[in-house]
């Protein structure tokens, strides 16, 4: 029997129900509602996960939990500062504080460690991989969750995202205008979702254009400037080197740019570079770089409205549960495509 079913019954969210059956204190909960909940889970033989209980027991009314991994480039990551900046202006607007969770194990007990020590009323996740727990736990415990950059596997987990296929596309779409047809790819991790969907918009720009997919012009990198080095050297090393790279992110790119040029290649007018992110480096670097302005400020503040709607209205249906904001295409000198710009909306 889960919480759900028994939130159903009472009509009350899950996260009341969680804070009634772990007798956690909340003046918002009338004593009618306690009593409804408690006897509805007695007819129903509801008996709790004691490691659930362990984390609501810490729960507390108001802050809300922002999680992450730990790598070294998180910390100098322009994209994951953004989207903390705009969850907690938004918070702030809220009068919720965030409590910033750091793990450097995606297991189950990792998490159930990281959430037994905070007072909690929702999670924020980011920089999930593939088969990651944290969705199924937090929901397990009658936590709100909503998932950025990825859209959770399980049936009614929120998510905010970013249209990283549809901004590849154009991107790569852009190139094969101006007459480019081998294009390398700088790919990023393939255990991220927001990297395998780049990829997938990569190749349904060659596609729709009939140009053929060629394996050997992908090169799988980390997100870091020297990855993209690296990565670049090998795409120029084929005997039929690509005339415009892809950076599936701007740090790849900036790095392919810097390689280019110590391979005595003139950018764009030999090799044309473009990324993804819009992160500020990207017009300084010489020359500035074409990408695509990804949302990141947005989607942490979207997040936060998301994830406190369903904490306080759950059965509010206004907004959809998965939201995805649109990338906008940034000209610069590096493409050759066009005069320094940003395309309109």
């Amino acid at each position: 029997m889960s919480l759900r079913k028994i939130a159903q019954e009472a009509g009350v969210s899950i996260s009341t129900v969680s804070r009634v059956i772990n007798d956690t204190s909340d003046s918002r909960i009338s004593v009618e509602t306690r009593e409804r909940v408690l006897e509805i889970a007695r007819a129903m033989r509801y008996r709790p996960n004691p490691q659930a209980v362990a984390l609501v027991k810490q729960q507390g009314p108001d802050a809300l939990g922002l999680v992450f991994p730990y790598h070294s480039h998180v910390f100098r990551s322009y994209y994951f500062s953004e989207i903390v900046c705009g969850a907690m202006d938004a918070a702030n607007q809220f009068g919720r504080d965030i409590h910033l969770l750091i793990h450097r194990e995606a297991s189950e007990d990792a998490y159930r460690s990281l959430f037994s020590r905070v007072s909690v009323a929702g999670v924020l996740l980011m920089g999930m991989r593939e088969g990651d727990p944290a969705v199924r736990i937090c929901r397990e415990a009658g936590l709100p969750v909503v998932a950025l950059s990825r859209k959770p596997s399980e049936a009614g987990a929120l998510s905010v995202d970013c249209d990283n296929t549809g901004g590849a596309r154009e991107i790569v779409s852009r190139l094969i205008q101006h007459g480019h047809k081998r294009i390398g790819f700088l790919s990023g991790p393939p255990d991220l979702p927001d990297a395998r969907d780049r990829m997938l918009g990569y190749q349904m720009a060659l596609q729709e254009a009939g140009i053929k997919f060629e394996p050997r012009l992908v090169v799988p990198g980390s997100y870091i400037i020297s990855e993209g080095r690296k990565g670049t050297r090998t795409l120029m090393s084929l005997p039929k080197p690509p005339t415009a790279i892809f950076g599936a992110n701007d740090q790849s790119a900036i790095g392919a740019v810097m390689a280019l040029k110590r391979l005595g290649m003139r950018v764009p007018r030999d090799v044309a570079v473009v990324g993804f992110d819009d992160i500020p480096m990207a017009q300084y670097v010489e020359p500035s770089l074409t990408t695509m302005h990804q949302p990141m400020y947005r989607m942490g503040s979207r997040a936060v409205e998301l994830l406190v709607r369903h904490i306080e209205s759950p059965e509010d249906q206004s907004e959809p549960d998965r939201l995805v904001l649109r990338p906008r295409l940034v000209l610069r000198r590096s493409c050759g495509t066009n005069k320094s710009r940003t395309a309109a909306d």
